[in-house]
């Protein structure tokens, strides 16, 4: 009876020990982030479809995936043609790169991804000067007075387009700044499929600054 007690008595104590360490690895978990098995690949393809379609500028189909379905209102006609080849010029620079695989969250999942495109304001603020310059460097070329003023006493609308046009072209070789930011693309699930959660910073990079 005894030599039993004695052979218990080590078995004991290594069930003691392992118990201690499970309760310190749990204790250490609790602030832990939580490991995903497996990739929810829908989550992924909702993320990518949002993407693809502010890279065609198409952000009535973009708005489908954001829950709650919000009109971006980014993709309306600008009232001015400056706007619009502003906006066709971001567009066009308009790239992206996943920079890992989901991760969970406290309200789902979320994933990073690499946003490069033409800083909006860095071609805008040179614009007006390199008009004006322009303009000028017309008007002492001392060509006909008919080619640059109208009936009116008006720069001739031929004339400002063609002048913008030549200036936007400068803005965009000399003056372009083209940036990279990586953002966070946040996902819940909801009413049987992945929706996209947009924080500010997601916004501004999806639209060059224009909504978030």
């Amino acid at each position: 009876m005894k030599k039993n007690t004695l052979i218990a008595i080590p078995f004991a104590l290594i069930g003691i020990v392992l118990l201690v360490a499970s309760l310190l690895v749990c204790l250490v978990s609790l602030n832990a982030p939580a490991i995903m098995v497996g990739t929810p690949k829908a989550a992924q393809v909702c993320a990518q479809n949002l993407l693809n379609a502010v890279s065609e500028g198409d952000y009535t189909s973009a708005s489908q995936y954001i829950y709650g379905q919000p009109q971006l209102g980014v993709d309306r006609e600008p009232a001015e043609q400056t706007g619009q080849m502003l906006w066709d010029a971001y567009v066009d620079s308009f790239t992206y790169e996943l920079t890992g695989g989901c991760y969970t969250t406290p309200n789902g999942v979320a994933l990073n991804v690499a946003i490069t495109s033409l800083d909006i304001s860095s071609v805008g603020n040179t614009l007006a000067d390199r008009m004006e310059a322009l303009l000028t460097a017309r008007m002492e070329e001392q060509g006909e007075i008919s080619e640059i003023y109208d009936e009116n006493g008006d720069f001739q609308d031929a004339l400002i387009q063609k002048i913008l046009k030549e200036a936007f072209k400068q803005a965009l070789e000399k003056d372009a700044q083209i940036t990279t930011q990586e953002v966070a693309v946040n996902l819940t699930y909801q009413d049987g499929r992945w929706w996209i959660v947009p924080d500010q910073a997601l916004l501004q990079a999806i639209s060059g600054g224009v909504i978030g």
